[in-house]
Parts: C-alpha cells; structure tokens; sequence
C-alpha cells in the first residue's frame, strides 16, 4: 500500500456529502470536528475523506491551503495506522475549526485521537 494521499482517497461525490452532513455522527475535538459515516463496501478503498477549513475561520487562502496540506499531511503519514484499525470502509469529513494555524504535532495526535474514538464507535454499533 503506498502513503499516499490519492484521489481515491478524496473522491466523495456531492450526493455522499450531503448525506454526511445529515446523517453523519459527529466527533468534536479542539481543533477538529469529523462527521463520519459507514461507506459502501464495494469499494476498493476503506476510506474516503473530505478536507474543509471555514473562510469564515481563517481568511486567507494562504492560510487555508497551508491549514489543509498539514492535514492531509497528517493523515498519509499514519495511514496504515489508520487503516489498520477500521473494520468497515467510512467515508469522513474533518473540518478545521480554529482561527489560528495548526501546529503539526498536535493536529496529528488530535486526528489520530477522533480516529481511535470511530473505531470504539464503529465496534460498539
């Protein structure tokens, strides 16, 4: 498996979006917010994730891209972490909501934290 950050990875159609924001469970954490639901089991990625940071929380495009690249960043450094603790494919949607930049140290130990706590979910349900 490579550590990449494919467009498999990121391919969430507009209608799956929807749906997450209206029947997605949500996680909050102090910088991150996931909402993540059960995926189709016929595809061949376990995951699939949409990255959001709010204009309405940091104003530059600067900022919001450097904000995202951290994230996905993040995220692809500990993908087979992550893929070894889903059980079901998900599809995930974590949005930033923070006014300042992220350090990358605890934006990591935070979304491998909401990660743990889906797992726990995903088993208990």
């Amino acid at each position: 498996m490579k550590l990449s950050f494919s467009k498999q990875d990121q391919n969430l159609s507009k209608s799956n979006i929807n749906k997450l924001y209206k029947t997605g469970v949500r996680l909050h954490g102090s910088q991150l917010t996931i909402i993540w639901r059960e995926g189709d089991s016929q595809t061949k990625n376990p995951i699939k994730v949409l990255i959001s940071v709010p204009k309405k929380n940091i104003k530059k495009a600067v900022d919001r891209n450097y904000t995202k690249r951290v994230i996905r960043e993040s995220f692809r450094a500990n993908k087979l972490k992550i893929y070894s603790l889903l059980l079901k494919p998900l599809e995930i949607i974590i949005i930033y909501n923070k006014s300042t930049l992220p350090e990358f140290n605890k934006l990591k130990t935070e979304l491998l934290h909401l990660l743990n706590l889906i797992t726990l979910n995903e088993t208990n349900t």
